[in-house]
């Protein structure tokens, strides 16, 4: 059976949505960053986690990383932007580091480049 998507107008007499499911949560995406998606995004985020506070350490690059992931984190965003690689070099972050961005409830910064070759930033915040 294919679940459906939860979120519930605010409106007196009003359905649930019932589109097919898109997020780990259970919204679709035109719910995804709704009020009610992130309140059970969080509600789950802090089952996974048992309540405890999730590190982000200053590693021997001079970068903030979070040792599980090695995903690293500009502190003056709080918005995590790349991988940390074995010799010191920084990725960006891939489809599976986004995901646990997600499912961690990190911010998340992507470079991507417009016409003119000028590097700009796509925030998510969560």
């Amino acid at each position: 059976m294919e679940s459906k998507c939860q979120f519930l107008a605010s409106k007196i007499d009003s359905e649930i949505c019932g589109n097919p499911v898109d997020t780990y949560h259970g919204f679709c995406k035109k719910h995804e960053y709704t009020v009610q998606a992130r309140k059970k995004m969080k509600e789950q985020n802090d089952k996974i986690t048992n309540g405890r506070k999730i590190q982000i350490m200053r590693n021997e690059y001079g970068r903030f990383e979070h040792k599980d992931s090695h995903i690293i984190f500009d502190m003056a965003t709080q918005k995590a932007y790349g991988v940390q690689g074995d010799g010191g070099e920084v990725f960006e972050l891939g489809e599976e580091e986004i995901k646990y961005c997600k499912l961690n409830g990190f911010g998340y910064q992507i470079k991507r480049k417009n016409i003119e070759e000028e590097i700009i930033f796509d925030d998510q915040v969560f």
